[in-house]
């Protein structure tokens, strides 16, 4: 966690960690939340713009074998994180669409679904560091997501989450999620 009043410097710490990773095999993508927008994932969803293009020249391996590995890795499935993940379908083409779920099911088959994914990306070989900032604006999805993942066992997944701690109160969920990791 980083935390910091408004113009600390959160924001530009993450642009500076950003440019010091050099490593080939790390991703990086970075994200924010928006105050006037509490759209479900939508942190994750400017996080992963570009993704396609970026595993691709990452892993050093070509669209077939990428495709390959997420079919094999998420199947089907792996249509259901297209509305936050768009870029897949560049890998992996169109595939049919999931199962209708009621909204508590899609949500849980949702980060179920995100979990699968870190690990099919390790199975390409990547590191993964995700920088999300203004995360005292989440909205209870992505938090859901940002706590199952913490908890998940996949490896080679790096959460740097920036706040601004002013307004919030003890009982913010932000709050109990920090509470949860002591």
């Amino acid at each position: 966690f980083v935390e910091g009043a408004g113009g600390m410097g959160k924001t530009t710490l993450g642009n500076a960690f950003e440019s010091a990773i050099s490593e080939s095999d790390t991703l990086f993508s970075k994200g924010s939340f928006d105050e006037s927008q509490a759209t479900p994932y939508k942190a994750f969803q400017r996080a992963f713009q570009n993704i396609a293009q970026r595993i691709l020249i990452k892993s050093g391996k070509s669209h077939a074998e990428i495709k390959n590995v997420f079919i094999s890795g998420l199947g089907s499935d792996l249509s259901a994180l297209f509305g936050v993940i768009p870029d897949l379908k560049e890998l992996t083409g169109s595939l049919p669409q999931p199962e209708t779920l009621d909204p508590l099911e899609t949500g849980d088959r949702f980060v179920n679904l995100f979990a699968r994914y870190c690990r099919t990306l390790d199975g390409i070989g990547l590191k993964r560091v995700l920088f999300i900032d203004d995360v005292q604006w989440c909205d209870l999805p992505s938090l859901k997501l940002i706590e199952y993942m913490a908890w998940a066992p996949i490896s080679r997944v790096m959460f740097v989450l920036s706040y601004n701690p002013e307004g919030m109160s003890d009982d913010h969920p932000l709050r109990k999620f920090q509470n949860s990791l002591k």
